[in-house]
């Protein structure tokens, strides 16, 4: 059998407040130090300002090794003692040295909740009451939907929202375009130069005018390999509340609307372009979106058919420099990791795999030309010399950026000509 001897706690640990804190909301935090296995029956917290004699004593019953203390701004000394199941007190801890101030105050404009625009523009104001910091030093900005999800961060030094780092006004604008009848929180969070922070969160609701949506048509070029795309904004007759378009913007998805790249942006509400990285063969989904000078906004989808049987190899400036090979055309792909090898070592019988995380696409093609492709033949020669990416595009719907490689022309008798190259995958850059 064993019997327990009843003694005083050892000295607590005081893990909170650090070297700085906030005022009126002090977390003083502590672990009980038992010497007898029993637990914290009650503790003591003392404070006083520095380097005076009164203490202020405040009471903790029961376990709970934590407690918020309404203290003024200024150098604050703690200490604390606990107590188990013995009748004496553990020793008081060190005194600890906490500069207590005013966290910033942070206010969110604007305060109306209703947004009637399509983007959300902002303004922070962060004031510095009396004991505080006199610089704030970071922002953390959220949007959030509906579902409490962050659609958008902005979150960094003062700097991102084009303040000085002792900012005390600055502008939030969000990226993110805001649906129409649909609500938002936007949430910030402001830290001063002593690393306290200030959070504030504000519900808003989503009510524009949109524009008229905008008419698009695409029509594919099997000549010149892309598609064309026309987009038309309808007339607003005046007076209306229907605001009219100033721009547009048009994105493409190649992937059934997964995700999507922007083919371009601010474009005039009515306009016609060339989209040389559709798909030569599939469909291209495209999203185009009109914008209205409040800002609000509307968008319109379209699906692109494309169903060229031709190969395609694109390079230059916005991939302008275009070769069709639509003769007899062949092509072959071979995937895989990068440098893997299989090693034989001494002691084992089967091999051992070496490989890194890379893939790798390698495509190889061929096609056939004439004598009287004369145009076909000056294009595979000028894209031998020039650098990547290229953009290769097939009958199967694949399109991959590669660089092109052992580029070959060879003639037969009869005028019959034999391009071969190689393609392997690379970043778009």
């Amino acid at each position: 059998n064993t019997i327990q001897v009843l003694q005083k706690p050892g000295v607590p640990g005081i893990q909170a407040p650090g070297q700085y804190a906030a005022a009126g909301a002090t977390t003083v935090t502590w672990t009980h130090n038992s010497l007898d296995d029993t637990w914290q029956e009650r503790a003591e917290i003392r404070w006083r300002l520095a380097d005076t004699a009164a203490w202020t004593t405040v009471t903790v019953t029961g376990p709970v090794q934590t407690r918020v203390l309404d203290l003024p701004t200024g150098d604050i000394e703690f200490q604390v003692r606990t107590k188990g199941a013995y009748k004496e007190f553990s020793d008081w801890t060190s005194a600890r040295r906490t500069l207590v101030t005013n966290p910033p105050v942070v206010s969110l404009a604007p305060e109306d909740t209703t947004i009637t625009q399509s983007v959300f523009a902002g303004t922070i104001v962060v004031t510095h009451p009396t004991g505080s910091s006199p610089t704030t030093a970071r922002v953390e900005a959220n949007l959030l939907d509906q579902a409490g999800a962050v659609i958008e961060q902005i979150k960094g030094p003062a700097s991102i929202l084009g303040a000085a780092p002792d900012f005390t006004r600055a502008n939030l604008r969000f990226r993110a375009r805001l649906e129409n009848k649909r609500a938002y929180t936007v949430r910030v969070a402001v830290t001063d130069g002593y690393g306290l922070t200030t959070t504030l969160s504000r519900a808003y609701t989503i009510e524009y005018p949109t524009p008229p949506a905008p008419i698009v048509t695409t029509t594919w070029d099997d000549a010149e390999g892309y598609q064309i795309v026309s987009i038309a904004s309808p007339e607003v007759p005046a007076g209306g509340k229907t605001p009219p378009a100033v721009e547009t913007r048009l994105e493409r998805s190649i992937d059934g609307g997964t995700t999507w790249e922007t083919v371009a942006d601010h474009l005039p509400p009515s306009t016609m372009l060339t989209d040389r990285e559709a798909l030569s063969a599939g469909t291209t989904t495209y999203r185009c979106t009109a914008t209205s000078a409040l800002p609000s906004s509307i968008t319109t989808t379209v699906e692109a058919l494309a169903d060229s049987e031709s190969i395609w190899i694109n390079a230059g400036a916005g991939f302008g420099r275009a070769l069709r090979l639509a003769w007899d055309p062949k092509t072959g792909m071979s995937v895989g990791l990068v440098n893997r090898e299989v090693k034989y070592f001494a002691g084992r019988a089967e091999g051992v795999e070496m490989a890194g995380t890379q893939r790798q696409r390698v495509v190889s093609v061929s096609a056939t030309l004439l004598d009287a492709s004369v145009r076909e033949r000056a294009a595979v020669e000028e894209l031998a010399y020039m650098p990547a990416p290229f953009m290769y595009r097939d009958p199967m719907g694949r399109k991959l950026y590669g660089s092109l490689s052992d580029v070959s022309l060879d003639r037969e008798v009869g005028g019959v000509w034999t391009v071969t190259a190689r393609l392997t995958e690379v970043g778009r850059g």
